[in-house]
């Protein structure tokens, strides 16, 4: 890890005034993906740590709460962690292609989401479901996923509280400045 630590540090000194634009949205693009695999890395490594129980012989009643205090981490970016950590074997298709690069960490999101409201019909469809999703924006992503889950489950699958908080309308304007509303 010491390695880490001076690869970062050596990053924080670099004078990015120096660098281009094209240098600089490069950089940034690089760090984006060094973020993911960081990630990635972060929720295998907190799988290995809860399945050997380790956080209880460290002091903590579960794995997020080892997160949330040691790691300094918010109650609610711990609990993130480790559900994706927990996605692995609920979902290893999306982790994997999470891990390839191929999905973002946002998009993996919806799919892990997937796993747990609806886990029979989606172990069989997860293969298909990255397939679809791999192209897309988090946004499409994200609608691919719902519509998805609702002709799986039907538009009455949510409870009242969960259908209330997914309510929304949005009016946006296209590039050749025509709008479009979404809802």
């Amino acid at each position: 890890m010491s390695q880490l630590r001076s690869v970062l540090d050596d990053l924080a000194m670099l004078d990015v005034e120096e660098l281009s634009n094209g240098a600089l949205a490069e950089e940034i693009l690089e760090l984006s993906d060094s973020v993911q695999t960081l990630q990635v890395l972060m929720a295998k490594w907190t799988k290995t740590l809860a399945d050997r129980r380790g956080h209880e012989e460290l002091g903590y009643p579960s794995p997020t709460a080892f997160l949330n205090h040691r790691g300094r981490l918010s109650a609610g970016h711990a609990h993130q962690i480790v559900a994706r950590a927990n996605a692995r074997e609920k979902s290893p298709i999306a982790f994997q292609a999470w891990a390839d690069g191929r999905l973002s960490t946002d998009q993996t999101r919806y799919l892990f989401a997937l796993a747990d409201t609806v886990p029979d019909v989606f172990s069989q469809a997860e293969e298909r479901l990255v397939e679809i999703v791999e192209g897309l924006s988090v946004r499409d992503t994200a609608k691919a996923v719902e519509y998805w889950r609702q002709s799986v489950d039907g538009p009455g699958g949510m409870d009242a509280e969960t259908q209330m908080i997914r309510r929304g309308l949005s009016l946006s304007e296209t590039m050749d400045g025509m709008r479009r509303i979404d809802g």
